[in-house]
Formats: C-alpha cells, sequence, structure tokens
C-alpha cells in the first residue's frame, strides 16, 4: 500500500487591518482596533502519493507558483479590510484555504495555517478528507 507524504511549504506576507468592531466581553475591553500590520507566514501544507517516477508529491515550483497567484498576489501589501468585512486571522486563514481551493492544487490542499504574530496562529480545517 501506498503511503501518504505531506509538504509544507512557508510564505510571508505583509498586510494592515483595522479591527474595528472586535471586542472581548469577558476581559470587557477592545482588542486592536487602530489600523496595524503584520508580518505574517501562511503555510500551505499538500498531501499525496509519491509519484513512483519523479520521487514527488508535487512540483514544488507549482506549489510556488500557486502560492504566488492565490495568496501572495491578492494579500501581500493590502489593506485586509478592503477584502474582507471581518479582517481577522480566523476569517483569513479561512479565506485563504477557500482561495486554495479553487486552485490547481485544490486536490492536493491538506490545510492552511497562519502565523499572525510569535502568540497568534490559525489553523484552517483539513481538506481533501
Amino acid at each position: 500500500m501506498d503511503k501518504v507524504t505531506y509538504i509544507s511549504k512557508k510564505y510571508n506576507i505583509r498586510c494592515s487591518h483595522q479591527l474595528q468592531i472586535c471586542t472581548d466581553d469577558n476581559l470587557n475591553k477592545s482588542k486592536e482596533n487602530s489600523l496595524h500590520g503584520h508580518h505574517m507566514d501562511v503555510i500551505i501544507t499538500v498531501k499525496g502519493i509519491t509519484d513512483k517516477t519523479t520521487g514527488l508529491v508535487s512540483s514544488r515550483d507549482l506549489i510556488d507558483k500557486v502560492a504566488q497567484e492565490f495568496i501572495i498576489k491578492k494579500y501581500d501589501k493590502m489593506l485586509l479590510n478592503k477584502i474582507m468585512e471581518l479582517p481577522t486571522g480566523e476569517n483569513l486563514v479561512q479565506a485563504m484555504t477557500d482561495d486554495l481551493l479553487a486552485s490547481p492544487i485544490k486536490h492536493l490542499l491538506h490545510q492552511v495555517q497562519l502565523k499572525e504574530t510569535n502568540k497568534n496562529f490559525f489553523t484552517g480545517p483539513t481538506c481533501n478528507e
């Protein structure tokens, strides 16, 4: 039986957002509501059976091309409020997952992760299970 292998690739985007309506009722204070930016890491994980001829699950160049076209072009150097109504890390990782599920690697996509800060990481849903 063939075994599944996972490949993860990391990309960096720089973007900004303003969380105007996010509040935490438990703390009774507003979250960061000023316009601010982040250097975020986006980790794209694909999975598949290793091709017996090439020894690869997927071309690394294809993953890079898809990341450039579907993630970096859309989100890098952007004010996220212009792209989505509530630009939280939770919503951003979901949107990136949706973007990649409309890409040429949709059949290989396993998961998208987002590192917003050293303290805040977000993991999208598991795909193709």
